[in-house]
């Protein structure tokens, strides 16, 4: 099967049926793909209602309901635990081969366009999706706006063959124009025995992605049109599809969507096409997803995209997720690369052990710190000259050996931070410096909507043209290595060819 071909829409009649003669509508079980309207009918599919705080789990062979009310009362945590360890039985494929970790980063990014032709050219936006994979450790990073073919496809395949896959859908008349494509960082990602959903050409991709353990998910990116109506019917034409077709449910939905639920999320704020809106909250309701950045951020403000010639923004990218997967999300975030900005989500395998952040060391980079060096070191001789000084019959609990070294470790471990602060480069403070400020202007309620909105749409441009002048040195800095270094038996090239553990 061509990775660019859409997989066939319908499941044979066969595949359909179970051991008992039921419809398999597990959410990601691997022979079927049951339609909508069949995950509503049918006695063997677990879900989820929540109904005056009642929550329901329900199977062939059981009823169990679970009412808010009484002794017997569950945290909502709890329940919600409870019910992603039955997802996550549901959930489940043939083991996959490659080691991965149990997390992946998953993000979403408008790069309105792909840049120069030529994919070598300095200009091409496709060497700075690999920088983007490398940097951010993106597992999935789903696409608009890429303006591909599959001659661009094959170039990109040809030259990043070691970092990167992409599943692409483009408009055969009209390939500089619209496009959605999934890209899988291969470095950390399961590649393998992936499906591929072309669901709305051009406007609607998706994957169903083993991709950790026996664990898989579906993720659905998206590309909506800017007009009203034609935004409209594309949501209709979603939620039609899947009443109609056998797809899976989508775990993610994610991309541009070209409109905000909320007024809280436009900058001056206003209610978006009423009609669009509704269309979208009933899809919504059907693949039993919600904004999970919103969930997670009540009564925040943060924006994804800013028109320069108004200085209005809005949060119209975004990240749906599965009902079920609220526990699984960490970390969300969004980022600025480009005048969209790339919102990014991290899943989580819930069975897997805890691990902290481990213990803080130093950088490597300040061992060539030879100024901190002298200073560790005069402290280390300050340490010898203590302990040979000091007599046995003189030792106490506050002054003897071990309490001399802590002091000395305490002393060398704030050089080493302050060092370490001085060495970040002063285009990244100031760049870190700018986004502080930025965030504080957005969620002030003391700034009216005029200032507010010239003082972001200033704070964010500022930040862009760092955020591309940081990127610039750092390809020129690359390019420079590569042709010294590039193809000799080096350091450098060995590193860059080897295989990298996830």
């Amino acid at each position: 099967m061509s990775p660019h071909s859409p997989v066939e829409l319908s499941c044979s009649e066969n595949n359909l049926q179970n051991n008992n003669g039921n419809i398999d509508t597990s959410r990601n079980g691997k022979p079927s793909c049951p339609t909508t309207k069949e995950l509503h009918l049918n006695n063997n599919q677990l879900y989820h209602q929540t109904n005056n705080s009642t929550s329901q789990i329900i199977n062939s062979n059981q009823h169990i309901e679970q009412p808010n009310t009484g002794n017997n009362i569950q945290s909502q945590e709890n329940q919600q635990l409870q019910y992603n360890s039955k997802i996550a039985t549901k959930n489940t494929t043939d083991k996959i081969k490659k080691n991965t970790r149990a997390s992946i980063k998953i993000a979403s990014l408008n790069i309105k366009g792909r840049g120069h032709n030529n994919i070598r050219h300095e200009k091409n936006k496709w060497k700075q999706v690999n920088e983007i994979l490398r940097d951010e450790k993106i597992g999935v990073l789903a696409l608009q706006e890429t303006h591909l073919t599959n001659e661009h496809v094959e170039d990109i395949h040809n030259i990043y063959s070691k970092h990167m896959y992409i599943y692409h859908s483009a408009d055969p008349q009209q390939p500089n124009a619209k496009g959605v494509a999934i890209v899988l960082n291969k470095e950390i990602t399961n590649t393998q025995n992936v499906n591929y959903y072309e669901i709305i050409p051009e406007r609607a991709i998706m994957i169903r992605l083993p991709w950790h353990h026996t664990l898989t998910i579906s993720i659905l990116t998206i590309y909506t049109p800017n007009n009203p109506t034609e935004n409209k019917q594309f949501w209709e034409s979603l939620l039609q599809i899947w009443n109609e077709k056998n797809l899976p449910i989508p775990d993610f939905m994610l991309g541009d969507t070209n409109i905000v639920e909320d007024m809280i999320d436009r900058l001056p704020c206003h209610r978006d096409n009423t009609g669009a809106t509704q269309a979208l909250s009933e899809l919504k309701s059907l693949l039993q997803l919600k904004d999970g950045w919103r969930e997670t951020n009540p009564t925040s403000i943060a924006f994804t995209f800013m028109q320069l010639s108004t200085g209005s923004q809005s949060r119209i990218d975004r990240i749906y997720t599965a009902n079920e997967l609220t526990f699984s999300c960490r970390n969300w975030a969004t980022h600025i690369p480009t005048d969209h900005k790339l919102v990014t989500v991290e899943l989580i395998d819930l069975k897997a052990p805890y691990i902290g952040h481990g213990r803080w060391t130093m950088p490597l980079y300040l061992l060539k710190n030879k100024k901190l060096m002298k200073e560790i070191r005069d402290l280390g001789l300050e340490l010898e000259s203590q302990i040979e000084k000091l007599e046995f019959n003189e030792c106490t609990e506050t002054r003897n050996a071990q309490t001399f070294y802590k002091e000395f470790k305490d002393q060398m471990i704030q050089k080493i931070r302050i060092s370490a602060r001085k060495a970040t480069s002063k285009l990244t403070q100031k760049i870190m410096q700018l986004e502080g400020q930025l965030d504080r202007t957005l969620n002030n309620d003391n700034i009216n909507y005029e200032e507010k909105t010239l003082s972001a749409a200033i704070l964010q441009e500022c930040i862009i043209e760092l955020q591309k002048q940081r990127y610039n040195t750092k390809d020129a800095k690359s390019r420079v290595q590569n042709h010294l270094h590039g193809e000799t038996i080096s350091k450098y090239w060995i590193n860059l060819n080897k295989s990298r553990r996830p």
